[in-house]
């Protein structure tokens, strides 16, 4: 409630207010400082997270940590700020402080790997301890340098602030520009510093700007001197009434001072905004992912799009802050408009994403990478504009209501601060803590909308001077509507890139870490694992295939192993593959995400149930620290780290460090292998190699299909090919995997092999190598992706091409015998006939003329036979989508007779010919796929349909039962196969069906009639009849059914 006022005489007031010049200095020097500020949060996140690991909890406690510091400084220094004898020469000491801190900081990261490592062996990852531990290390670190920047805006708010009817004006300037800095500071660390100068150089670079800051204040301030203003106190004020009348007589407007209880509500208010403002720009990003992924380039940009908005609304206030007669009721209204706007962002953004107009453009700028960031950065605007402005628009307005005079504003515009910043710190641990794993996303903006319209609602009722006994409704309906939001049921999902309209979805899950879906393709019944919409796992074609290879490769490749590391979960089918090998005693899988964890288990039975084998270990930690911190060994370490651009993320996995844990893990004789996608740019995959071949003596490069794999080792691997021959030829050893993709002798596996570690050192040594100091990876060049994707496989397989000719990577191969030879010659044929398609395609003749040569140079090559049978099987599904069915068929039926095993070539066989209108000859295809994958209920519809219309109902039945297995409630089916097991006189059964299929669709005509007539049949005449009167006029529509009809009421 509003209870004193005072008017001031503008006498004798900080002098530096009537300068412009000095004023836009100081502007200028506290905009350099919230770059720096951004700058350090940015690396030093960055730094200890590669210490602490990538958790959620590790990142959050290191956003926790740095705020922390930043309330400290603000509320204890912001008080002494205002016994400075010059505020400007202080700021001028915090500014060098910070500097030196910062350097401080970065020569004391070293010593926080073997404290890490002492947390973790004394008390373990998963315990508190271990977490209470790693936050006070990382709290002590940063504490002296975060305390300082709190320290800052209250002590420029002390020198700048020289009247209290403009002092709002004053604070949303200061706000603006060093919120304009940290805009400027996340650009420079997220798109050019890191990247180029590297993390410990951009913390060198922003330590000695914030240096030159302090001295430049420093020496401003031995310039232009500053003298406090001299004005009485605002409490406790002498003869108010008197001044209120002078103050009246010049025109002045008085000024309203809050009482103690309305400071109390709104310093509350103000930290619950602080936690809600975080809190929603964790939920944003954690929503924007799915649309925009998760590079660190797309953090970046919705970083910056919600610091823009911050800054706009700081911007904007100034115009109302000073002339606002209810500031606290604005106050109010501010808070609630952040709710309303924050609860409907969402769903007005997915409205618009999916809009045509949208859609159109997304598709035009898809290859231009500038535009991308531009697009990127617009959608993110979308979300976060409106809310963000009014989040912008609190602190000035917030920072005037408090402030009881200028002779105290560094205590209370740091004490406004503090607030802020410790509801800033709940912010950035609730979502992860609590509000996704109980909430999920959309929920959790909504309670965290519903919490600013209640701290509005309440200052509104409780501080206006209302004594009404309905101003106790106002927490009341808050209750009620976070109750609401706590019991509405989730109905929104995500979409996943692989997944259709008709997919079934088998589990989804926000989690704290990421978003997992499982779902069943509703045409393939191919199983998929998602993580924040982007497939990172499952049971189909391409990435089964991968996972195969990375299972079984280093076993053909060792004769002794006891142990393996796996390093990424997805399904679990290539731990699950690895466990087939009995002599692996145990296998430790590191995953990240709990909820892939969970989603795995729904690939039970691709996965042969690893998750619940003695044998098998999962552990929750980010696969770098993991390794950082355990002192096990181990025969063979597998890495399948995600590397689309949307997991630029991982590129740490591709670094130096990376490499140079897994050499350390290894057991003599170990093996290290890891994937590589073949659409990577080709500097990038130069990098990686390089990298590798940096650290490891020993390394060898494979390629299958659009997958590379680097197996690396301490000692030089020796391929025996008497021993592979054996494993591979003995029914016993589980390489099932492998033989399906047609690598069954060793001449097969071979003929992949690229080169080993002489010539990659040789082929790469103009490439850079890719650390954490330096990630290159993670921080491409834009023109690195700006080339199709088709162009960036066209250039790393020319470079295979070139390694693997004779005189190369082929010399040892030339050692071994002549099939192994031949098979070697037939895969560089086949290589020059793909590298042809990759061009275009324009020459089919001379493709065709590749691969006939590269069969006629090894006949019976099955690794050969699988690698054409996929591309023709790509070349019919291309000219399938075009409509272009009759060429289509040729191609298809190329790739079924190189490889009938494929489930996939004769399914796209028996269509094209379906489409062709050649029926009978379809069925064949589709009776082998539903034989090679019974579950497929797309194609045992259409084989049932072909049976019953021929009338050979012994065949339509199984087909029948195979889609009541998977669709129990399919309501034509029951009335199919209950009509046809009635034709055979089982009556029973058939009426068991139909009575199934009645309760379900009551109305349904050929229900009725099928019901009543299988009735009738039996002998129950009184029933059919009952069926009959029931259905109405059911029969007029269909004269079979009048007929039947006709026949049953005689």
């Amino acid at each position: 409630m509003i209870t004193n006022h005072v008017s001031q005489k503008n006498v004798n007031l900080n002098p530096m207010r009537y300068f412009p010049k000095h004023q836009s200095l100081t502007y200028c020097l506290f905009f350099v400082s919230g770059m720096c500020g951004l700058i350090y949060q940015v690396m030093w996140t960055r730094m200890l997270t590669h210490v602490f690991g990538s958790t959620v909890f590790a990142v959050s406690t290191v956003l926790a940590a740095f705020m922390g510091g930043l309330a400290l400084g603000s509320y204890y220094l912001g008080k002494r700020g205002d016994k400075a004898d010059h505020p400007l020469k202080q700021y001028a000491y915090y500014e060098i402080g910070i500097g030196v801190a910062a350097v401080f900081v970065l020569l004391s990261l070293n010593v926080l790997v073997p404290v890490q490592v002492w947390l973790s062996d004394a008390f373990g990852r998963a315990s508190m301890i271990f977490a209470i531990g790693r936050f006070v290390v990382v709290f002590a670190l940063v504490l002296v340098p975060t305390i300082l920047m709190g320290a800052t805006l209250p002590i420029l708010s002390r020198l700048m602030i020289a009247k209290l009817d403009r002092a709002g004006r004053t604070l949303s300037s200061l706000y603006v520009i060093n919120t304009s800095g940290a805009v400027f500071g996340v650009l420079l660390a997220g798109f050019y510093l890191t990247g180029t100068l590297g993390t410990h150089n951009s913390v060198w670079m922003a330590a000695v700007l914030n240096i030159l800051v302090g001295v430049s204040a420093w020496i401003m301030a031995k310039r232009w001197p500053f003298q406090a203003a001299e004005i009485a106190t605002t409490t406790k004020a002498k003869n108010k009434k008197s001044k209120n009348k002078q103050s009246k007589r010049k025109g002045k407007q008085d000024l309203p001072i809050l009482s103690s209880r309305a400071r109390r509500l709104i310093l509350i208010g103000f930290a619950i905004s602080g936690v809600t403002s975080l809190s929603y720009e964790v939920l944003w990003t954690r929503s924007l992912v799915f649309y925009l992924g998760n590079s660190t380039y797309a953090f970046s940009t919705m970083l910056t799009a919600f610091l823009v908005g911050i800054a706009i609304g700081g911007y904007l206030i100034r115009f109302l802050v000073d002339r606002s007669k209810h500031p606290t009721r604005l106050f109010a209204w501010i808070q609630i408009g952040i709710g309303v706007t924050a609860a409907a962002a969402m769903p007005l953004f997915l409205k618009a994403v999916y809009s045509s107009w949208l859609q159109d453009w997304f598709g035009t700028v898809n290859s231009d990478w500038e535009m991308v960031i531009v697009m990127r950065f617009v959608v993110s605007l979308m979300v976060m504009l409106i809310p963000t402005i009014l989040i912008g628009a609190t602190f000035p307005l917030v920072g005037k209501l408090l402030l009881r005079g200028v002779d105290h504003a560094g205590e209370d515009v740091g004490r406004a601060y503090a607030v802020n910043a410790v509801g800033n710190i709940v912010g950035a641990m609730l979502p992860a803590l609590a509000l996704i794993p109980l909430l999920g996303i959309h929920r959790g903006i909504l309670i965290m909308a519903t919490a600013n319209v209640a701290v509005g609602l309440v200052i509104l009722c409780y501080t206006g001077g209302s004594r009404s006994r309905w101003r106790h409704l106002a927490p009341l309906t808050a209750c009620g509507i976070a109750i609401g939001v706590f019991t509405l049921k989730p109905s929104a999902q995500y979409p996943s890139n692989t997944q259709g309209p008709e997919d079934e979805v088998l589990y989804y899950k926000e989690g704290m870490s990421a978003t997992t879906k499982v779902y069943i393709n509703h045409t393939t019944r191919a199983k998929h694992i998602s993580v924040d919409g982007i497939s990172i796992g499952g049971s189909y074609a391409g990435i089964n295939d991968k996972q195969q290879w990375l299972a079984h490769l280093p076993k053909l490749l060792m004769n002794e192993y006891q142990t393996e590391l796996s390093v990424g979960l997805g399904s679990g089918i290539l731990i699950g593959e690895s466990a087939r090998h009995q002599k692996l005693e145990k296998i430790t899988c590191v995953e990240i995400a709990p909820t892939v964890l969970e989603g795995a288990r729904f690939f039970k039975e691709e996965n042969d149930g690893i998750l619940d084998s003695p044998r098998a270990e999962i552990i929750i930690d980010d696969g770098v620290n993991f390794l950082l911190t355990t002192s096990n060994k181990y025969d063979i370490i597998s890495t399948d780290a995600k590397t689309q651009p949307e997991y630029g993320v991982n590129g740490v996995f591709f670094s130096k460090e990376y490499y140079t844990l897994m050499r350390d893990h290894l057991n003599p004789g170990g093996i290290a292998i890891q994937w590589i996608p073949l659409h990577y740019p080709p500097n990038v995959f130069q990098t990686i190699i390089k990298t590798c071949t940096s650290v490891f003596p020993h390394v060898q490069l494979w390629y299958v299909g659009r997958n590379f794999f680097i197996v690396a080792s301490n000692h030089k691997v020796i391929i025996d090919t008497n021993s592979i021959a054996k494993k591979l030829k003995d029914p016993a050893q589980p390489f099932d995997g492998l033989r399906k993709l047609g690598i069954t002798a060793p001449e097969e596996l071979l003929s992949h092999f690229v080169a080993a570690e002489d010539v990659l050192r040789e082929e790469t040594k103009g490439s850079q190598i890719n650390t954490i100091e330096r990630p290159i990876v993670e921080f491409y060049d834009f023109r690195d992706y700006a080339a199709p994707e088709t162009e960036r496989m066209l250039a790393n397989l020319e470079f295979v091409i070139s390694m693997r000719n004779f005189g190369k990577g082929g010399d040892g191969i030339g050692a071994f015998s002549e099939s192994v030879r031949a098979a070697y010659e037939a895969k560089g044929l086949y290589l020059e006939g793909y590298k042809l398609i990759l061009s275009g395609g324009k020459k089919p003749d001379e493709i065709e003329r590749k691969f006939i040569a590269a069969f006629a140079t090894a006949p019976d090559n099955k690794s050969l036979r699988f690698q054409i049978s996929e591309h023709y099987l790509q070349s019919a599904i291309d000219l399938i989508e075009a409509g272009k069915f009759n060429r289509a068929e040729q191609y298809a039926r190329q790739s079924v007779e190189l490889w009938p095993d494929s489930a996939e070539a004769r399914y796209r066989y028996g269509f094209v010919l379906r489409k062709n209108g050649k029926l009978d000859l379809a069925l064949p295809q589709y009776e082998a796929v539903v034989a090679l994958q019974p579950g497929r209920v797309d194609l045992h519809r259409p084989i049932s349909s072909y049976y019953l219309r021929k009338g050979k109902f012994d065949h339509a039945i199984p087909h029948l039962r195979m889609i009541l297995k998977s669709k129990p409630e399919d309501v034509i089916t029951l009335n199919n196969l209950g009509s046809v097991l009635a034709e055979k006189k089982e009556f029973r059964e058939a009426l068991k069906l139909l009575e199934r299929a009645y309760k379900i669709a009551p109305t349904n005509a050929d229900v009725i009639d099928s019901y009543a007539w299988v009735m009738y049949s039996s002998g129950n005449q009184a029933g059919a009849r009952k069926i009959i009167q029931q259905g109405g006029g059911y029969y007029k529509k269909s004269a079979i059914h009048a007929k039947r009809r006709e026949t049953m009421l005689r």
